[in-house]
């Protein structure tokens, strides 16, 4: 078996408290290519399969809950300087397309298509975020209006936070890092990204779970059910 690569200032991080089952599988596919620093489940009740990483238990929370509590605590969880955070639709797909660039910047997460405006890096379904990303979340909370936590940390607040130092990967970057939704001007798809967030496929959640429960071919699998 090769040799995982070490990411010691990345912990990975899932906050599913709907269904801990579905966030565990995702973790432990994920832990198969990287030694992260941590990886640590968020969730309000402990899985009922076989999982052997960290959990942390919080209150349950509806999706809005959830969204506002990434915003607010997630800082104070983390130890490291850098958080993979995953969903049950959001994982590693190509893990050999990893670089150490993505570290080079604060926020990194699947491009949004370019008619949605000029701050379009981007979503947060599988994103890499900096601690220091965290805390700027967390000073402005005040001003969350339920919009959803990527829209609010990447398009409402995104020229303060660049006022503040804060940096977003480039376009092409974020490309590389993650897919989401098919964009014009940037070659981005399930076989050139790092990874993916399935918000827009119109899949169930049951899908994803069986995918990762009877180990079928991840990368296939997305292509071939969203092209």
């Amino acid at each position: 078996m090769p040799v995982k690569k070490k990411l010691s200032s990345v912990t990975l991080v899932a906050v599913d408290t709907l269904d801990s089952n579905r966030a565990s599988r995702v973790l432990t596919y994920c832990s198969r290519f990287f030694e992260f620093a941590d990886i640590v489940l968020f969730t309000s009740q402990y899985p009922t399969i076989e999982y052997s990483h960290t959990v942390a238990i919080i209150a349950n929370l509806d999706y809005a809950g959830v969204q506002r509590w990434e915003l607010t605590q997630l800082r104070t969880m983390l130890s490291t300087p850098f958080c993979l955070n995953v969903q049950h639709d959001g994982w590693i797909l190509n893990p050999e397309l990893w670089t150490d660039e993505f570290l080079k910047y604060d926020y990194i997460g699947a491009p949004w298509p370019r008619q949605w405006g000029t701050a379009r890096v981007g979503n947060s379904g599988f994103s890499l975020r900096s601690r220091r990303f965290c805390e700027a979340t967390a000073a402005v909370a005040s001003s969350y209006a339920n919009e959803g936590y990527d829209v609010f940390a990447c398009r409402v607040m995104e020229s303060r936070f660049k006022r503040d130092g804060i940096r977003y990967a480039p376009l092409e970057l974020a490309a590389l890092f993650s897919w989401e939704f098919d964009c014009d001007d940037l070659t981005a798809g399930p076989t050139t990204a790092f990874g993916f967030h399935g918000w827009n496929s119109g899949r169930c959640s049951q899908q994803y779970g069986r995918m990762l429960h009877e180990e079928l071919d991840c990368r296939a699998w997305v292509a071939s059910k969203w092209r």
